[in-house]
């Protein structure tokens, strides 16, 4: 009955992205060596301490280019069913630039051959667009000559992880 509970609170919790806002996430390019941004449930699916660090810098020589940064630490705990990790970003594109810090929980279980693991994780972004570095055609546009606008935003992500010796399935 406990576990029915738990799964029906995640389900439940998974559906709040259908229903939520998006923005600019940053692009992971190397996401089978470091899948904790992108999937919290990876968390503990090494089952040791594991460290990764990504650098992506996109259209190189243009001004504005888009780059960023990861790094992201995970590791079992001494219960087997519960995994914790944290990841670091930064992502530049254009005139935004953003910092986020997050921190994971997985519930790995036994299932089949393989794990299945449920992930949550929360954290905080700060950001700040620059508008008045924006270069426009036509004078007197408000939103560019507004000014610049720093924000600080919750983040919140959850996902599913099911991976044996020979393949995974991620959501």
């Amino acid at each position: 009955m406990q576990m029915m509970k738990f799964l029906l609170t995640y389900m439940g919790l998974a559906l709040v992205p259908l229903f939520s806002m998006g923005q600019h996430e940053p692009i992971i390019s190397q996401y089978m060596q470091n899948a904790l941004p992108l999937n919290p449930a990876f968390a503990g699916s090494r089952e040791a301490m594991s460290i990764a660090a990504s650098y992506r810098n996109q259209w190189t020589g243009l001004n504005g280019a888009p780059t960023t940064q990861t790094l992201s630490l995970h590791a079992p705990t001494r219960t087997e069913s519960i995994a914790i990790g944290g990841v670091i970003y930064h992502d530049q594109i254009g005139v935004s630039d953003r910092t986020g810090i997050n921190a994971t929980g997985a519930y790995l279980m036994d299932l089949g051959t393989g794990k299945l693991s449920f992930g949550l994780s929360g954290g905080l972004v700060i950001g700040k667009n620059s508008w008045s570095e924006v270069i426009t055609t036509d004078e007197g546009d408000d939103v560019f000559e507004s000014g610049d606008d720093n924000y600080l935003l919750p983040d919140f992500g959850t996902g599913v992880y099911y991976y044996t010796s020979k393949y995974y399935a991620s959501l």
